[in-house]
Order: structure tokens, then C-alpha cells, then sequence
């Protein structure tokens, strides 16, 4: 079988820990909530491109009817979307001024909440998030039914025509097949697309040897054949086939016939042999034969000059005949083990299949613009400015410029400030060598070692001197990278005793991304979430490296001066929510406060001071509810019950 899976926007990998909830637009409202009633139609009327324009910075922000989070909802739009704003809303609260926005989408007109979006010069753009899946048989007969999808405004297209109930094929040959979604709005989704074969008593003619010029006179029908598992490339592809009264070799007019295992592939243009345990793909361009093993390992054979192409990531087939080869943060560990480069663009249109573009940056993210270039957050190499593992990257484009593919950046958060450092003897700061600035010294190598240093989370480097010396110096995260730090290969946590706790890679080779936190600093401990199927967190004491708590699918908030932590648990597919509220400035965990309920969930959560917390309750509606410190005890106010 044949399975389309597609979420209609190309998006990186990124990772994040957290709580969503299916009205994650985080809208939040009180009981005062006014209910502005003006309608949203009026036209406006000055020149393009004067707008000012927002970016959504949130995964999933719901679009409503009015400035109001108990407003109709017309529908949702997406992390990464820019819109026009049409109007500004400012709309009084208790304790707040909200900003909505009036923007449109798709054929409508409404509000989005402005506290959820960045202002940004970027040309708008709109698109819809959406999973798309089909089981297509790997060829149907003449006569044979296609079913409709059973979601409403879900469609099938064959050959860019919709397919109509009581559809039957009536014709054989190949069929370009996509699935087509519509949302409330009128934006579109589209699947890739996959080559479907419709078979009318099919036949074929084998030859002897496939350099053959004339095959054998009997004709072969399709049921007859049995395939050995052979292919053989020789201006095209060849299927090594047997019969009962003939062996040899079918060369299908119609196509590629979609065998499911090879095992051997040989190439005549330069005479190899890869042996082997294969799935044949049809995703792949008329010019490529495009294999995978077991471990999901790519095999790309280029038809015309035989060129093969092995790759262990991710992968795309993109502007009709481009090859794009290319890491993601999660492939990172993997990558470290061997020497390869991390983002390869390869023409299969031409002759010798030639690369057009090869870089060993790593990238968090991969988009194609609509004209044909490719855009990526780039993570810096420079270890000092900006270590591997944290998401602070630079946006850049891969392009044609004038025949000539090109990287250009447009924007990047890295600040390169050349202040003055210590370097120390040793992986500790007891014996100072002397102070440097980063342009002074030979070299600074990354030694994916962390330390808590003065209750703040510290990364460990090799300096190589001016004088050939070495010696080590840290540095904390600098303000523009992430509060926590996304891993995605070996490192370690440095103990007291200057031993280390070191953490690999796990789960048949695949590396398990981890984030690090400094939130339990102040306790002198590290926490580790490890993210696999929902996600799993190690509280380690530095002392010695015990773990001194654990706790799973679960956000951690600071306050903003006082040394606790509040937990946030949520749960997969069932309502359910639990906060805990600790005190850790004794360097133990001293519950202050438990809040549990099956009967919902949490959209949102912020603290606003160390005794106010404002957040969400998802359950048959949308309730606003509160915990305040009153009295020397906390309390949850809310007509949630």
C-alpha cells in the first residue's frame, strides 16, 4: 500500500516542551471582557505596502469575529503566517491593556490576539497547517472504485481533476493522485504527489539480455511474471523477471512498476554492484531510481550517468529535478560520527547529475519558496558566539543567482561583542592563566562540557593561546539564545568533584534530543528533559550526580525574583492538568502548592509577579482563572469547578 502523509507546510524541526491544548490560541478574557460589536467589513483604502504587518509567534492562534477571546472563532492561523493589520483594537482590562489586531485570511475578515504576534517587514504570507493522509493501493484495475476521503472538504485529484462519488477507473495507465483540503476560510492544502498505475490485462515482453534488441515474440501478461529482485540500470531501469517458459529481463513502457523489495542493483554505466535489502520508492523523479533499506537508509541512482548518491537524513525532491540532501538539529549527533556535508543540492536533469550547491552548516528548519529558493535557520559554527545546540540562528537563503546558487543571509541575532574573558588552567576557576578577547587567541573549541558557576548555567571551552598554550574558559548563554538549551549529541554535566556525568546517544543509534535548563540552579542542581514519545525530566544534584527528582510531560516556570518553580503537567488525549508550586532555596523540593483535575485542561499559562499567575482552564469552555498568594497560602480563583 501506498500511504499519503503530508502536513501542508514545510516546517523545521523544532522542538518544543510544553503544553497545547486544541484552543491553544491562548486568548485570554476575564468576566468585564467588552464586547465590541462594530462590524469588521469596512474597506481599506490606503496604498499597498503601507501596512504595518505582524508575524504569529505562537504555534496556533485562533482568528476570531471580534476583539473578544469569548468571540466567535472563524478559524486558526499559524506560527511563521504574516499578515496586513487592518486595524488596531485596544481593549481595557482589570490589570491589562489587550491589543488585537483586525487582519484577513483567506476570504475573511477578523481579529487575532496582538500579544501573540511580532511586528516584522516581511512580505505576507498565509498558509494552512493541516494532516493529510490516504491509503492508495499500489495499482488498481481497470473497473476498480476509488473511495472518497471520509473527512468533509477533503478531496482526491487525479490528473488536477477532483474525483467524484462513484468514481471508477475506466482507463489504464498512470495517474498523478494528491489529496485537496479546504478549510472555512478558502485556503487550500495540497499532499505531494504520487503516481498511481491502473492496469488493463497488462503485458510485456521479455528479453533475454537487456542489451538486447529484439525480445522474445511471446507476450507475457503481468500475472504471469515473477520478479527476482533485480534491477538493472542501462539507459533506464530494467526488471530481471521470470516466467514459466522464459527468464530475462521487461522494460516497462508505462513506467516505473512499483516493486516492492530489491536486492540487487547494478549499474552498467560504471560497472558496480549494491547488494543489498531495499524498498523501491515512487516518490522520486523520472531520472532517479530512489531506494531505502531498513534502517531508512537513501540510495539515490542517477538514470543518465549512473552517479549514486547514499544519504541517512532527511531529504526532498523539490523544483521538478533537485535533489536537496539535508540535516536537521536532530540528525546533528549522528553527522558528528562522520564526515559528510549537512545541506547538498544535486540537478538530476542534467547529464552527470551535478551538485549545485554543498555547505556543512547545520540548519534547524527547511522552507522552498515559491521561487524555488530555499530558506533555513542556519546555526552558527563560531562556538563562542553561538554553540551548536541552541536554537539562535541565522535566517538565510539558498538561491540562483544568475545561473550560480548562492547563501545569502538576511538576518541573524548573533551580536559578536569582543570582551575580555578568563582563561583558567584547568575545568575550574581556581588557577587563572590571564584574560583574552576572543579575536586574540589561536582557537575555541567547543568541549560540550556545562557548569553551574555562580548559580548561573555555564559552558566549558579549550582556548588555544597566542603562545601555542592552552587553557579553558566559560561563558553563560548570551541574551539573544534560548532561555534553555536544545542538545542534540554527547555532552556532559560537571560534578563537584570535577567528575562528569556524561549522556549519549541512545535508541538504536538515534540520538535523544535533550534539553537543559538553568532553572534549578539556584539549588545547584541541572534538569534534563529527555523528549521521546512525550517527555521525561532527571533533576541531578551537582554534588555528587543523584537524582533528586523526576517527573514527566511537564513545563517548568521561574518566578521573576523568588526562588521557586511551578510544574505544569498535562496529559495525551484525556483532559487532565496538575500544577505544583515548589520552594527550592533550601536546595530541596518543599511543596507549597498541588492543584489536579481529570475534568480539564491548561491553554496558557503566565506569571505575572511572584504571587500572581493568570492562566486558562480548557474543560466545556474556555474558563480565565487565576492563583494568588493571599493570606501566606495560594489559591485557584476561577468559576471552574
Amino acid at each position: 500500500m501506498k500511504k499519503i502523509w503530508m502536513i501542508a507546510l514545510l516546517l523545521l524541526l523544532t522542538i518544543q516542551i510544553g503544553c497545547q491544548s486544541e484552543d491553544v490560541a491562548t486568548d485570554i478574557v476575564d468576566e468585564n471582557e467588552i464586547n465590541l460589536e462594530e462590524e469588521v467589513t469596512e474597506e481599506v483604502t490606503e496604498e499597498e505596502n503601507t501596512l504595518p504587518k505582524v508575524k504569529i509567534d505562537v504555534e496556533i492562534l485562533n482568528f476570531r469575529s471580534l476583539p473578544s477571546a469569548e468571540a466567535e472563532k472563524l478559524g486558526e492561523v499559524y506560527q511563521g503566517c504574516v499578515y496586513e493589520i487592518l486595524k488596531t483594537e485596544e481593549v481595557e482590562k482589570a490589570d491589562k491593556t489587550e491589543i488585537w489586531y483586525l487582519i484577513k485570511v483567506g476570504d475573511e475578515v477578523g481579529w487575532v490576539a496582538g500579544w501573540y504576534t511580532v511586528e516584522t517587514d516581511e512580505t505576507p504570507k498565509d498558509f494552512l497547517v493541516k494532516d493529510l493522509s490516504y491509503d492508495f493501493q499500489e495499482f488498481y484495475n481497470v473497473g476498480d472504485a476509488l473511495r472518497l476521503p471520509e473527512e468533509e472538504n477533503m478531496v482526491i485529484l487525479l490528473n488536477d481533476e477532483p474525483v467524484e462519488e462513484n468514481f471508477v477507473f475506466s482507463k489504464a495507465g498512470m495517474y498523478e493522485a494528491k489529496l485537496q483540503y479546504t478549510d472555512g476560510l478558502g485556503r487550500i492544502a495540497e499532499s505531494v504527489k504520487i503516481d498511481i498505475q491502473v492496469i488493463d490485462d497488462l503485458t510485456f515482453r521479455i528479453y533475454k539480455h537487456f542489451s538486447d534488441d529484439e525480445p522474445e515474440e511471446r507476450v507475457v501478461k503481468l500475472d504471469e511474471l515473477k520478479f527476482t529482485g533485480k534491477i538493472i540500470i542501462d539507459d533506464g531501469i530494467w526488471y530481471e523477471c521470470e516466467s514459466l517458459l522464459y527468464k530475462g529481463y521487461i522494460k516497462p513502457d508505462h513506467g516505473l512498476y512499483p516493486i516492492s523489495e530489491v536486492n540487487e542493483i547494478g549499474i552498467v554505466t560504471t560497472n558496480e554492484v549494491i547488494l543489498g535489502d531495499y524498498v523501491f520508492q515512487t516518490d522520486g523523479s523520472e531520472n532517479c531510481l530512489h531506494l531505502e533499506n531498513e534502517n531508512a537508509e537513501h540510495t539515490f541512482i542517477h538514470l543518465k550517468s549512473g552517479k549514486i548518491i547514499e544519504w541517512s537524513y532527511a531529504y526532498e525532491i523539490k523544483n521538478e529535478d533537485q535533489l536537496l540532501l539535508y540535516m536537521l538539529p536532530v540528525h546533528f549527533h549522528q553527522a558528528n560520527k562522520q564526515k559528510t556535508e549537512s545541506f547538498a543540492l544535486y540537478d538530476f536533469a542534467s547529464e552527470s547529475c551535478d551538485q549545485l550547491f554543498a555547505t556543512d552548516d547545520s540548519f534547524a528548519y527547511l522552507e522552498v519558496l515559491e521561487d524555488g529558493t530555499y530558506r533555513s535557520g542556519r546555526i552558527s559554527k563560531d562556538p563562542w558566539y553561538s554553540t551548536n545546540h541552541s536554537i539562535s540562528n541565522e535566517i538565510v537563503d539558498v538561491k540562483n543567482i544568475d545561473g550560480h546558487w548562492q547563501l545569502a543571509i538576511l538576518s541573524t541575532p548573533i551580536v559578536k561583542e569582543d570582551k575580555i574573558f578568563n582563561v583558567y588552567s584547568d575545568l575550574n576557576t581556581s588557577k587563572l592563566v590571564g584574560e583574552y578577547k576572543p579575536s586574540k587567541v589561536a582557537n575555541i573549541e567547543s568541549m560540550d562540557i556545562y557548569d553551574i558557576v555562580d548559580e548561573e548555567l555555564v559552558m566549558w571551552f579549550k582556548i588555544t593561546l597566542p603562545d601555542g598554550g592552552y587553557g579553558y574558559a566559560y561563558r553563560p548563554r548570551w541574551n539573544y539564545e534560548e532561555s534553555s538549551i536544545l542538545i542534540t549529541k554527547d555532552f556532559y554535566l560537571k560534578l563537584e568533584n570535577d567528575e562528569m556525568v556524561k549522556f549519549e546517544g541512545e535508541y538504536d543509534g538515534y540520538f535523544l534530543v535533550r534539553d537543559l535548563t538553568e532553572a534549578f540552579t539556584p539549588m545547584n542542581a541541572y534538569a534534563v528533559t529527555r523528549s521521546y514519545e512525550g517527555s521525561s525530566t532527571l533533576v541531578y544534584a551537582k554534588k555528587d550526580g543523584v537524582v533528586i527528582k523526576e517527573f514527566s510531560d511537564t513545563t517548568i516556570y521561574t518566578f521573576p525574583t523568588s526562588e521557586k518553580l511551578l510544574f505544569e503537567q498535562w496529559g495525551y488525549g484525556e483532559p487532565y492538568l496538575k500544577i505544583q508550586i515548589f520552594d527550592i532555596s533550601s536546595d530541596q523540593f518543599v511543596e507549597e502548592f498541588n492543584y489536579e483535575s481529570d475534568k480539564a485542561s491548561i491553554s496558557i499559562l503566565d506569571i505575572i509577579d511572584d504571587e500572581h499567575i493568570n492562566f486558562t482552564i480548557e474543560s466545556d469552555k474556555s474558563y480565565p482563572a487565576s492563583l494568588e498568594f493571599i493570606n501566606g497560602e495560594w489559591a485557584v480563583i476561577s468559576e471552574f469547578e
